[in-house]
């Protein structure tokens, strides 16, 4: 099932059925969302959109994946773009983690 939020598609993913680079372009496209709703949402609005937890549990998941899949890769670019990916869905859930609890502080350049 997909939805439509702020322009982004939101696809619940079953992990066993996608391949590495499926789960690496669902984790860049499930990590833009998320951070687009973390930067667009206050910590009130953000407890109770249903956009937000989705994106959030789906990067979760794919963050778990891609750790597994990890180990699983032999390659010097297949290792770096994991990790990549991990690294950009690590910062993504933990800024919702953040904000959510009400400790997020924003960067002002």
């Amino acid at each position: 099932m997909a939805s439509q939020v702020a322009g982004y598609q939101i696809h619940a993913s079953n992990l066993l059925d996608l391949s590495l680079e499926e789960a690496l372009a669902n984790a860049m496209h499930a990590g833009s969302l998320l951070s687009a709703i973390v930067q667009a949402l206050n910590h009130k609005e953000l407890e109770t959109n249903e956009s937000a937890k989705d994106a959030y549990a789906e990067c979760r998941k794919l963050r778990d994946y891609l750790a597994e899949q990890l180990w699983t890769v032999s390659d010097t670019d297949g290792v770096a773009s994991i990790q990549a990916a991990l690294d950009a869905l690590t910062e993504t859930v933990d800024d919702y983690e953040q904000k959510q609890s009400g400790y997020f502080k924003e960067t002002i350049f």
